[in-house]
């Protein structure tokens, strides 16, 4: 498991050691969904005609199969009417070593938050097919030979060796166990759940040495709906940690174009001290009604308790198009989810729900009340040594004003 930027390698090992001496009990892996409100956990998530109340986080429905397995990291499109989902996973209990898996449900159209009145995208739904792992950790020697990770999945027109790909899936992978030398890759498939076929000129965007955390944690939207497309992630080296925008043409990958990188501003995010904010492990949908951009990402300070390199609070933000085109601008801060909504100390590794090109589901405008729908999905974790096998996806509905931004 590639741990997050923060922890040193060294206590990593000793955190982990402590982590594998006993399985977490399955009472609380069976944690059953319940409203999260300033109020409490008083009245159910979702409502008796299946409609998730805004304003409410509950479990997402991909329950483990025991104990020993953690899920986190994912990645939700809304394809008409089927849900697809991937995240991080182990393969084999109580090993620790990242897998991409996916799973759908075709019964999604329900949970399509662009419907008036939607229900939960994933809570709600049933007929999940049983997760499977689509991307495995690469050969030994290769450059993501230990772990693959963050799935980052986009809809386009992509063309390599001869062949026509529908979709991308730009991925977190590392060569290494001590938490350093993250790289970014790209695997391509004709099909929502593969086969992904791995980019031979992996990586596409490389760490700058073996002894810094690299870059990684990517997020992807289109920007013409075929081969070009905007990547952003996280850098972790000497020079800091921020998060960056390249604009990829990936049309034709026997000559990919790959940007410059730009650093995305961070102006207007908050932090629970006061301090500088840091900005990096976000997930970012593009608003095509406003020309702005929404963003979930961590908020610093962590606690300190174990595990304390994962957030205990999420930001979601917005700002506008040109910002992110220009690198400069500031973020307007429209929410947060923290423990007092999931119930949970620590809650990260976020993904925004999207639609195949990496856009909101739910256009300015279409959706009931004040403003738009936010469905986010989210990892929760417990505190203390058991905090590995309590990692948990759940999803959080937020109405967002459509005048801010």
């Amino acid at each position: 498991m590639r741990v997050r930027l923060g922890l040193p390698a060294t206590s990593f090992a000793a955190r982990l050691a402590a982590g594998l001496a006993g399985g977490l009990a399955t009472a609380l892996l069976a944690v059953m969904a319940v409203a999260q409100t300033g109020e409490g956990l008083d009245r159910p998530a979702v409502r008796e005609d299946g409609k998730m109340r805004v304003g409410t986080t509950a479990r997402v429905f991909l329950p483990k199969e025991h104990d020993g397995f953690y899920n986190y990291a994912p990645t939700v499109i809304v394809d008409g009417n089927v849900v697809h989902a991937w995240w991080c996973q182990n393969r084999e209990p109580y090993v620790v070593r990242d897998h991409i898996y996916y799973s759908f449900c075709e019964n999604g159209g329900a949970g399509n938050p662009g419907s008036t009145g939607s229900s939960a995208v994933l809570v709600s739904s049933t007929g999940w097919a049983p997760p499977r792992p689509v991307l495995e950790p690469g050969r030994p020697g290769e450059w993501d030979s230990v772990h693959v990770c963050d799935p980052a999945v986009v809809a386009g027109s992509f063309r390599y060796a001869g062949e026509e790909y529908r979709y991308a899936l730009f991925y977190t992978g590392t060569d290494q166990w001590d938490n350093n030398h993250n790289q970014i890759g790209v695997a391509l498939a004709r099909e929502w759940g593969g086969p992904w076929v791995r980019y031979a000129g992996n990586p596409i965007v490389a760490a700058t040495g073996t002894d810094v955390w690299g870059v990684g944690q990517p997020s992807v939207v289109s920007i013409d709906g075929k081969g070009r497309l905007w990547l952003f992630y996280t850098r972790g080296d000497r020079s800091g940690t921020y998060m960056v925008r390249r604009q990829l043409d990936f049309s034709g990958l026997s000559a990919p174009i790959i940007g410059f990188g730009l650093r995305l501003p961070e102006a207007g995010l908050t932090t629970g001290d006061g301090s500088r904010a840091i900005l990096h492990n976000g997930d970012l949908v593009y608003d095509t009604g406003h020309d702005r951009f929404f963003l979930i990402a961590p908020r610093h300070p962590f606690d300190p308790e174990l595990p304390g390199f994962v957030s205990s609070v999420l930001q979601l933000a917005s700002i506008g198009g040109e910002a992110i085109r220009s690198g400069y601008g500031h973020w307007q801060l429209v929410g947060t989810i923290g423990p007092a909504d999931s119930g949970f100390p620590r809650n990260h590794n976020a993904a925004l729900v999207r639609t195949p090109t990496g856009t909101l589901p739910s256009p300015p405008g279409t959706s009931p009340g004040k403003g738009d729908i936010l469905d986010i999905v989210f990892t929760t974790a417990v505190t203390g040594e058991q905090w590995l096998w309590s990692y948990t996806l759940y999803e959080a509905r937020r109405e967002i004003p459509s005048e801010r931004g």
